[in-house]
Order: structure tokens, then sequence, then C-alpha cells
């Protein structure tokens, strides 16, 4: 069994909605997580890890672009 969060739990540990989670796998910009047997994500310490470094480089693309558009 894959042992890790569920999606609604990531979601809470990385401080984002469970939605955004979804968009971002759809685009590519996040790893696809394991699944469980029933089809549900798992998020494992690894895709959390990496989910939480897209979020800050995110994070500093946006000030960086709004610094520039002022």
């Amino acid at each position: 069994m894959v042992v890790g969060l569920s999606r609604g739990q990531a979601s809470e540990v990385l401080e984002c909605s469970p939605q955004i989670l979804l968009v971002w796998e759809r685009r590519g910009l996040i790893p696809k997580p394991q699944r469980r047997p029933g089809g549900w994500r798992v998020y494992t310490p690894e895709d959390i890890e990496s989910i939480a470094r897209h979020k800050a480089v995110m994070r500093e693309v946006r000030q960086s672009y709004a610094k520039d558009t002022r």
C-alpha cells in the first residue's frame, strides 16, 4: 500500500486549495502523484517537497513580475 497524504491533507500542509493541485498536475507543473488501488491520489513526502519548491518559485515569479510592472 502506498503511504502518504490525501489531496485534502496535502493541500492543508501546502496551504493551497485541493483544486490547485489538480490544475498544476494537469498542466504538468508538478509530478503526478502515486495512486492507491481505488484510484485516490497519494502525495508522498517527496511530492510535498517538490510542490513546496514549485510554490516558492511561482511566488518569486509573481513578486518579480509585480516589481517590474510598477
